[in-house]
This record gives C-alpha cells, sequence and structure tokens, in this order.
C-alpha cells in the first residue's frame, strides 16, 4: 500500500489527520520517506538550515525532491536541528511582538547579572 493509501485510510479514523498518519508511517511503519508539510518543527529546522523567513509550499516540495527516498531520515535531523541541538543555527523567521518583549525581557536580565556586585 502507498504512504498516500495508508494516510487515507487512517485519516478516515476519527482523531486521525495527515500529520498523526503521517508519524504512523515513520514510528511504526519504518516508512522512509516521509516529511510532513504539516509539521511545525520541520519547517522551523528548514528555516534555520537554509536561512529562510518562510517555508512556502514550493520550497518544501524542494526539499522533499532533495531528500528523496530518504525523507523520513531528514525528518528527525530536522526536528533536531529545530529544538536547537546546533546551537549556532538561528530561526530566521520574523518574531511576533510577543516574541521580541520577551528577548528584550531576556538581554536586560542578562545585564543585569553581568554587573559586578560592589
Amino acid at each position: 500500500m502507498s504512504d498516500e493509501a495508508v494516510i487515507a485510510e487512517l485519516s478516515q479514523l476519527r482523531g486521525i489527520g495527515k500529520w498523526t498518519a503521517e508519524m504512523l508511517l515513520i514510528f511504526s511503519m519504518g516508512r522512509q520517506d516521509v516529511l510532513s508539510w504539516d509539521d511545525l518543527a520541520i519547517h522551523r529546522g528548514l528555516r534555520m538550515v537554509y536561512h529562510h523567513r518562510k517555508i512556502t509550499k514550493q520550497l518544501f516540495q524542494k526539499y522533499k525532491r532533495r531528500y528523496a527516498p530518504y525523507g523520513s531520515v531528514a525528518s528527525l535531523y530536522l526536528w533536531e536541528v529545530s529544538v536547537g541541538v546546533l546551537p549556532d543555527l538561528k530561526d530566521f523567521a520574523p518574531l511576533t511582538e510577543a516574541e521580541k518583549k520577551k528577548r528584550l525581557k531576556q538581554r536586560q536580565e542578562l545585564k543585569r547579572a553581568e554587573k559586578p556586585i560592589l
């Protein structure tokens, strides 16, 4: 059965969507070429590795073709990248206002902590 057919069958079950079906393909069925468009961590990993501000469907398809037939292996690496396993890589997505405020607060706290105590 093809990956698409398995996804279609599983998605008919209540509570199972495309992303869940794709994760089952990778982790339960051992399928080797699954790279999920619906996975936000994969998007983040791609942004970090390739320095994109946004991953469009067209860009995603380009990388999916590049990684074939080992999309599942690429998924594992991109998940690791997305959680900061390579500290020199940053996410190039534009920050929200809340994220900007949070980072400003963190920088201010670091500056306070660096001041010598007399």
